[in-house]
């Protein structure tokens, strides 16, 4: 399905009993959100200066929005517009054939589309990668990942019990944000690994559960910690272990440290986590081998000596939070889905952000081209039509 979107004008009623008029039109998460009024919208994408062209179509409904529809759930979600850019940005990852959009919002899986900071970007819209980064206390990092959902429910159709099959779903549908400490890395940060320049704004989208703790306060060696680590990662229960995936381990600059010091790099690091995260063949139940091995023979596990097996896992390792002994991991939704990452560009002095594609090629959302007439009284949504 695919279709156009439209604007809606509705009554000027501001915030006074906003919320209780979107919500009963499914336009919120249960939250209280903000009126996006025609003035807010224009301040949203005059901070963000050409933000790019017009993003979509948004699965799973496939609805193609205006750019300004984009700015007007950022307002809803209590976002600043310097982050807008960022919010815009994520969106072109998550709709990008590589991410499995439609089958990461309808799948019964609790996962969520994690977005990663990297860059100027993280200075510029204030992206916590300190402490309680995933947590709350932070507008950037609640309101980032939340605009983005909102921007996934009102185009893209993704309701609970509707579009969103998640059995359970997970409080990281609402935000899931956070940005990378790079100062405190011993390493080069993800953005860099991936091709990027230092430095350069970017953000990573990320299929994930909502983060598992790693407690490790004992060990003093960087293999003691990724022995703890590697058994965090290794459990029957989880869908890496089933189907196959990616994991993305979020290390505390202690522990970061601790590696550096015996010699671990990025590389050995994922190697060695891969080699030990391995599930105890008693810990399987005789009915629950893993779909990928079922179907294709080695292409999820590889056996190793009797007893034990261990998931084909793609650990990527970051560096965040404050400096204390505590890791953390968070699970990827299955082995067919992979991050697609997008470039924030910056186009002239004063202009403010516009995005790039990751791949160098470019199209870019000029603030000459003719907008579509917006009340200047009362709210705005818009809405898509399929």
């Amino acid at each position: 399905m695919s279709g156009s979107a439209h604007l809606l004008e509705i009554p000027d009623m501001i915030n006074d009993g906003w919320y209780e008029y979107a919500e009963a039109r499914g336009w919120g998460d249960g939250l209280p959100t903000l009126a996006p009024t025609a003035d807010s919208v224009d301040t949203y994408l005059a901070a963000a200066g050409p933000c790019g062209s017009t993003v979509g179509p948004v699965p799973p409904a496939g609805v193609v929005p205006d750019v300004r529809s984009l700015a007007a759930n950022a307002v809803m979600a209590g976002c600043t517009p310097a982050a807008f850019a960022i919010v815009v940005a994520s969106l072109r990852a998550v709709v990008a054939e590589e991410f499995n959009p439609v089958g990461v919002m309808a799948t019964t899986h609790p996962c969520a589309p994690l977005v990663v900071v990297s860059g100027a970007a993280r200075k510029a819209a204030e992206v916590n990668a300190k402490s309680n980064c995933l947590g709350q206390g932070w507008r950037a990092n609640a309101t980032i990942g939340r605009a983005l959902h909102l921007i996934l429910v009102n185009l893209g159709g993704s309701r609970p019990g509707n579009l969103d099959r998640a059995t359970h779903g997970s409080p990281a549908k609402y935000t899931y944000c956070f940005a990378e400490d790079e100062e405190a890395s011993p390493w080069p940060p993800l953005s860099v690994r991936r091709g990027f320049a230092p430095g350069e704004p970017v953000v990573t989208v990320f299929a994930a559960e909502g983060p598992h703790n790693v407690n490790d306060h004992g060990s003093t060696s960087g293999e003691e910690l990724l022995v703890t680590i590697a058994g965090t990662m290794a459990t029957p229960g989880s869908n890496n272990f089933y189907l196959g995936g990616e994991h993305l381990v979020v290390l505390g600059p202690e522990h970061a440290a601790s590696l550096a010091r015996d010699g671990w790099d990025i590389a050995r690091i994922r190697q060695r986590l891969h080699e030990l995260a391995r599930v105890p063949q008693a810990a399987v139940s005789a009915g629950k081998p893993p779909i990928a091995e079922r179907s294709r023979p080695g292409a999820c596990t590889i056996q190793r000596p009797p007893g034990s097996r261990i998931a084909r896992s793609h650990p990527r390792p970051l560096v965040t939070g404050p400096a204390r002994r505590r890791a953390g991991q968070a699970l990827g939704v299955g082995a067919d889905l992979r991050r697609q990452r997008m470039r924030l560009g910056h186009r002239g002095r004063g202009r403010g952000a516009c995005l790039t594609p990751a791949n160098g090629s470019s199209t870019r959302w000029s603030s000459g081209e003719a907008s579509p007439g917006l009340p200047r009284r009362g709210s705005l949504l818009n809405r898509g039509t399929r």
